[in-house]
């Protein structure tokens, strides 16, 4: 009780941010609803809130604020929202959702009526069809559908999908391509009725073309037409050719504000779309970002200094409760070497079920079943035994009334089995639905669809509840049956007691046995009825030991030498074919390509094409059709095992050796969607503790999370608290996860989409660091920003279908006007810079 009143206790956000709560009479100082007006005045300050974080540390002054704020967004028009990376562009989307705690000010927004449409940086989508969430609870318009799926680019991903619109992604979209994700969730945006669009960089994560199609037919197309939409993003010179406003951002302070116009006529215009597109040279690399951005999305920081943490961090699966279980940990165990495809086909829900539900009753209440039917057989057996002894007579009788006993219990036992498994099943939903809504919350919110999932979570949960009522209603159909009998037990007692003439002591304790007896039969039909039932937890628990696994982690005749991989060998992809089920056509065929030592590949293509998860629902599972660029990331870890051909590293065949000489002696993979645990800094570069605190201290430095003096940046120390979700912005997120690729210093370093969140000055900066502390690293990158991938030795171009169409040195590419890469690069608004750094490199 404590603790959930621990929970109620904690601040909320405001209740016009909150549609539940929300009144046409706002009594909230921090909120004015003027028509035709979005926005801050009087100086309006924000922070995040403590208890966004999930670790509880001290917090100094230094928490980040968006500070000063007088805005007022032209309604009708486009705004742009600009600046570096950790400014705080996210941070004033969420002030204007009420995300954010307002110390002073007011906000000027209208979140009646389902007047906001919200497109997060990271895109939430719900486990349901593609179609289903663009409609998000909108009616149905063919004619407008049709025409959001065109504006959005998604109607070729439709086209390649086996059920098109209608194909059901999975758990927060993990099936789908960070692009795909993203333009699923801008859909879901336009197709609204919202008058109102906030966009947190819709165009971060597709190619320049796809971004080009979005800007021209979608966000200055006629369904954008006459609506306020407030727009974060990197590409100013793309984007400000239809904009009304523009404001900028540096370190929770507006930098610059105005109308287009007049931020062009003042000379700034250029200045902040030079910033944002361009490196720095008048700065070194270490010193370039070095505004202290301590807290950019709500990272708690501690007293400066670099301790090394006092406890160790290398059990990153720590199982406090139970840990002497064998069977928790051979269920843990099992899932921890499950494939990939185990968890896109198996609702998170379903697994938290295991975990929360099975192992509770496995742990209490299949204990006390056990210990009720054993002390239910003594009862009966001793009290039968008393009976039969002093009233030989009534053996016959007793033998006919415990036979009506177990006549009945069948019945029981069979309907109360299934009830409990269905109500065990219809827990699964409730665990993944609530997960899910916390993870898109601020959606949720946004959107105004709270009593929405309120109404779906009561559905669930009284559906729980009915099989639970049902469940109890059939006990007391059968204790009404067994008090019956048992009054039959004790009369028929009675009677046989009386005509034997059997002493009145005896027949005192005949009575009461008979009794007890009586109550001895019912209890112990319904225990073991219990025990049935609560052995069903342990079936469940069985079925995920059964799971399939990856291959083995160590092999022990094959594994590599100690100097292996060495600088000096390269990589070969001969014949690789790979598909994700065995039921599927290939997603990479007959791929086959070279790559020299400490080379670096780029691997291009258009998003939603080369990297796209087709998904086909083949019973409850979902299976994907053909990708290309993340696949053969995939590939290259092991986490898909191909089909045919195989990949040799360094001369020794990836596919013959244990998982874990692969993946820890030599291959780093940088994602574009970042895992962080809660921790400190220290924690989540080097969680095994492999380096000292100075070493951790300068990987900071050269990937530009710290300044140039320890302490000037945006990370004050290692002991730096975050959390896992929220504490920092997503650009931060993806640098802390390249820092920790520099410090492994692997040989192979896998990067996909890795520089998507962040901005392109940021972006060229991270390339050149890549190639310096990476220099003798083999590099594979995947990208669709062009700019930076550029001077790579070599690009390597994808198809749809899973085959290479080009690959040679971009100097040789571009050579060929006819080229799928040179048709990439011509649609590109850095065309001409494209061209000149070819022609600069070949020389």
């Amino acid at each position: 009780m404590q603790r959930i009143e621990a929970y109620l206790e904690e601040e909320e956000v405001p209740d016009w941010a909150c549609s539940l709560k929300a009144s046409k009479t706002n009594d909230d100082t921090t909120l004015s609803i003027v028509e035709n007006r979005i926005g801050f005045e009087n100086g309006t300050t924000f922070e995040w809130d403590k208890s966004a974080n999930s670790t509880q540390t001290e917090v100094t002054s230094s928490r980040f604020r968006l500070v000063d704020l007088d805005i007022s967004f032209p309604v009708g028009k486009l705004s742009l929202v600009a600046g570096r990376t950790g400014s705080g562009k996210t941070a004033l989307l969420s002030a204007l959702l009420g995300e954010l705690h307002c110390i002073t000010g007011k906000v000027h927004i209208d979140k009646r009526d389902h007047h906001i449409a919200y497109c997060g940086q990271a895109p939430w989508l719900e486990h349901a069809t593609i179609k289903e969430n663009i409609l998000y609870g909108c009616s149905y318009d063919q004619d407008r559908y049709e025409q959001v799926l065109d504006v959005c680019a998604l109607e070729r991903d439709l086209l390649i999908l086996p059920a098109g619109d209608q194909t059901e992604i999975g758990e927060k979209g993990v099936t789908l391509s960070g692009g795909q994700r993203a333009r699923i969730a801008l859909a879901r945006a336009v197709y609204s009725r919202a008058e109102c669009l906030l966009l947190d960089d819709p165009l971060a994560a597709v190619d320049m073309h796809t971004a080009n199609h979005i800007y021209d037919l979608c966000i200055s197309g006629d369904l954008l037409k006459g609506r306020t939409v407030i727009l974060v993003t990197h590409h100013i010179a793309l984007c400000a050719t239809n904009a009304s406003y523009l404001v900028e951002l540096s370190n929770g302070y507006i930098s610059h504000q105005g109308t287009i116009e007049d931020l062009r006529a003042a000379g700034h215009l250029g200045h902040i779309a030079e910033e944002q597109s361009r490196p720095s040279v008048e700065r070194s690399s270490s010193t370039a970002i070095s505004t202290p951005v301590n807290e950019a999305d709500g990272v708690d920081v501690k007293e400066k200094g670099t301790k090394t943490p006092k406890e160790p961090n290398g059990k990153l699966v720590h199982a406090e409760a139970r840990r002497e279980g064998r069977l928790f940990r051979a269920m843990l165990f099992r899932l921890c070497r499950a494939p990939i495809r185990f968890f896109d086909v198996t609702p998170l829900g379903r697994v938290l079920n295991r975990f929360v539900t099975d192992f509770g009753t496995i742990d209490g209440a299949l204990n006390d079943s056990v210990r009720r039917t054993l002390a239910g057989i003594l009862t009966f057996v001793s009290s039968f035994g008393v009976i039969v002894v002093l009233v030989p007579s009534f053996l016959p009788a007793a033998l006919f009334i415990a036979y009506l006993y177990v006549r009945l219990a069948p019945a029981f036992i069979l309907a109360s089995r299934d009830l409990r498994r269905l109500e065990l099943t219809s827990l699964s939903p409730t665990f993944a639905s609530f997960d899910e809504l916390l993870h898109g919350l601020a959606h949720v919110r946004a959107f105004a669809m709270e009593a929405r999932y309120q109404d779906q979570f009561y559905k669930k949960v009284d559906r729980f509840q009915s099989y639970d009522h049902v469940y109890w209603l059939l006990a007391i159909w059968m204790r009404w049956r067994y008090d019956c009998l048992g009054s039959v037990v004790v009369f028929c007692a009675t009677l046989f007691t009386l005509w034997a003439g059997v002493e009145s002591g005896y027949a005192a304790v005949i009575i009461v046995q008979a009794g007890v007896f009586a109550e001895a039969s019912r209890q112990l039909i319904k225990v073991t009825a219990q025990l049935e039932l609560d052995f069903n937890s342990v079936d469940r628990v069985a079925e995920y030991l059964d799971v399939p696994e990856e291959a083995p982690l160590i092999i022990p005749d094959r594994r590599p030498p100690a100097y292996w991989p060495s600088n000096t060998g390269g990589l070969s992809v001969e014949n690789l074919v790979m598909r994700y089920a065995d039921d599927l056509p290939p997603v990479l065929k007959d791929l086959s390509f070279d790559i020299k030592p400490s080379e670096k590949i780029a691997v291009v293509g258009r998003t939603g094409s080369g990297r796209l998860r087709g998904l086909a629902i083949l019973g409850c599972g979902i299976d994907r059709s053909p990708i290309g660029k993340s696949t053969l990331a995939l590939s290259l870890l092991r986490m898909i095992e191909p089909v045919g051909g195989r990949i040799v590293l360094d001369g020794l065949d990836i596919g013959t050796m244990g998982l874990e000489d692969l993946r820890t002696r030599i291959q780093t993979i940088v994602s574009q969607d970042v895992s962080l645990f809660s921790g400190s800094i220290r924690s989540n570069l080097d969680p095994f503790d492999e380096h000292d605190d100075q070493e951790c201290w300068d990987v900071l430095k050269r990937c530009h999370l710290v300044g140039g003096s320890e302490g000037n940046g945006r990370i004050t120390s290692l002991d730096t608290q975050i959390s896992q979700r929220g504490s920092l912005s997503a650009g931060e997120r993806q640098l802390v996860a390249l820092a920790r690729a520099v410090l492994r210093r692997s040989q192979v370093v896998i990067m996909d989409e890795a520089t998507s969140a962040i901005d392109l000055q940021l972006d060229e900066m991270v390339q050149r660091t890549i190639r310096e502390e990476l220099s003798e690293a083999l590099v594979i990158t995947i990208a669709h920003r062009l700019r930076t991938i550029i001077d790579y030795d070599r690009v390597m171009v994808l198809g749809s279908e899973g085959r290479i169409l080009e690959f040679d040195e971009p100097g040789k590419l571009l050579a060929n006007p006819e080229g799928v890469f040179t048709e990439m690069c011509r649609q590109s608004a850095d065309w001409e810079e494209l061209k000149a750094t070819v022609t600069s490199k070949s020389r």
